[in-house]
């Protein structure tokens, strides 16, 4: 197993047993509340949020309620959450690189 894919279960073993830190939570529900607002702030995309919701059955003015619920997120939530997608015993793996080079076929 490579570094990196050490890494990244260490990371998910981390997570759905202990959750997030509270400063990495505090800079997740940041970075997606101001991507949120931001994407609200383009009456297109506000429509298309707005009319999802009410197809969804959430009503239209969920999306206004972003910063409330994770606000109201408690650790607990973060561990079931990531328990409930991420599993290491069941990870499938894909390795992207370099295509490798056949020396023998380049020295005839």
């Amino acid at each position: 197993m490579d570094e990196v894919q050490e890494l990244i279960q260490e990371q998910i073993v981390r997570i759905t047993e202990d959750g997030l830190r509270e400063d990495e939570f505090d800079r997740a529900r940041a970075q997606i509340i101001a991507s949120s607002d931001m994407s609200l702030q383009n009456t297109g995309e506000l429509a298309q949020v707005c009319a999802l919701n009410e197809l969804y059955g959430l009503g239209y003015q969920y999306a206004f309620t972003l910063s409330d619920r994770l606000d109201a997120m408690q650790s607990k939530d973060i561990i079931s959450a990531a328990q409930s997608l991420f599993d290491v015993d069941k990870l499938a793996v894909s390795r992207i690189g370099p295509e490798a080079s056949n020396d023998s076929a380049n020295e005839e």
